[in-house]
C-alpha cells in the first residue's frame, strides 16, 4: 500500500513539473527604469509609486525608506516584485512569484509573459504620475 501512494505522489510530481514546464515563458526582461524629476521629494516618489501599483491591483506588502514590495494575487498566480527610487531613478526587480513558471534555464531566468505586461504597465503608469505637475507639491492629495 505505501508502495502505491508513493507511486502515486511521484506520479502527480511529475504532471506537476509538467503542467510548469508547459506554461508559455520567456526570458525574464525587467521593465525600464522610471527617471524622477529633478528636486522631487522622496515621499511623493514613493505616493506615485504606491498609486501606481494600486491602480493596477497590486498591494504594498512591505515598505522601507527607498524601497517597497509591491504583490499582485491573479486567480492563482502570485508575483512579488522590488521597486527601489533614490532621487534620480526608480526601479523594479522580480522578487518571486507562484503559478507563473519562473526557472532559469542554462542560467537565464525565464518567466510567463505577463510578467512583462503587468510590470511594464505599472512604470508606463508610474513615469505619467511623475511628470504630473499637482503630484510634484508634497502637499498633493
Amino acid at each position: 500500500m505505501k508502495l502505491h501512494h508513493a507511486f502515486i505522489a511521484g506520479l502527480l510530481a511529475c504532471v506537476s513539473d509538467a503542467a510548469v514546464a508547459g506554461l508559455p515563458s520567456e526570458p525574464l526582461v525587467e521593465p525600464l527604469p522610471v527617471g524622477i524629476p529633478v528636486g522631487m521629494a522622496p515621499a511623493v516618489v514613493a505616493k506615485a509609486v504606491k498609486r501606481s501599483l494600486a491602480g493596477r491591483n497590486w498591494m504594498v506588502t512591505r515598505e522601507e525608506s527607498g524601497y517597497l514590495e509591491g504583490t499582485l494575487m491573479v486567480r492563482n498566480h502570485m508575483l512579488k516584485v522590488g521597486v527601489t527610487y533614490d532621487d534620480r531613478l526608480v526601479t523594479m526587480k522580480y522578487v518571486e512569484s507562484t503559478g507563473l513558471g519562473y526557472r532559469e534555464r542554462a542560467g537565464r531566468p525565464r518567466i510567463h509573459p505577463k510578467y512583462m505586461h503587468w510590470t511594464r504597465n505599472v512604470m508606463t503608469d508610474l513615469n505619467r504620475m511623475l511628470q504630473d505637475v499637482d503630484l510634484a507639491d508634497p502637499d498633493a492629495r
